[in-house]
């Protein structure tokens, strides 16, 4: 059984654990059988195009498909809140505007990210005027639009549309502007 992977000092923990298993499969591929005990005897023998290809797959979920430079969600800027959180940034799991919990979107899973257009699935909070509390709905959002949101910034989604459904069944809702925003660059 191989040992627990370690993370380095300085990183994000997932991050680490994809580096350090893809090293694994690597070692793996380029000798047909390796140990956890023996990967970093093994990479050395890895062929160098071998590690090029690493070194892009690596950055995979911040590249397009095509080679083309990283996409990311609007700007740091694009809501101007220090509560604000994954705008500017390529495939965020959490994105939030700062305010209420209207404003968030958890738990997104991106699918194809990259590409003209992309979906992500995750959860949010709505106002029940009902039950006078926010009530916990899916949340499907739609980026496109790549643009750039500065001369020589990264390539960004600069659209971001969202529908929300009940939480258990239901069907979603017409896609609307996430926060009235027709352009996810500006604040």
């Amino acid at each position: 059984m191989a040992p627990p992977l370690r993370q380095t000092p300085g990183t994000n923990p997932t991050r680490a654990v994809h580096h350090q298993a893809s090293a694994r499969a690597l070692a793996q591929a380029g000798s047909g059988t390796a140990t956890t005990s023996n990967v970093g005897r093994r990479l050395a023998a890895v062929p160098v195009s071998a590690l090029v290809g690493y070194a892009f797959l690596a950055g995979a979920g911040s590249a397009t498909l095509d080679g083309g430079s990283r996409v990311v969600l609007g700007s740091r800027t694009s809501f101007a809140s220090r509560y604000s959180a994954g705008w500017g940034s390529a495939e965020p799991s959490f994105i939030s505007t700062g305010g209420d919990p209207s404003g968030r979107v958890m738990k997104i899973q991106w699918r194809n990210w990259g590409q003209s257009s992309v979906i992500g699935d995750g959860l949010t909070s709505l106002p029940s005027v009902k039950t006078k509390t926010y009530v916990l709905m899916r949340a499907q959002l739609r980026a496109s639009r790549i643009g750039h949101c500065s001369p020589g910034g990264a390539r960004a989604y600069t659209l971001l549309q969202v529908r929300t459904a009940p939480r258990h069944g239901g069907n979603f809702s017409g896609w609307e502007l996430w926060n009235l925003r027709t352009n996810l660059c500006h604040g």
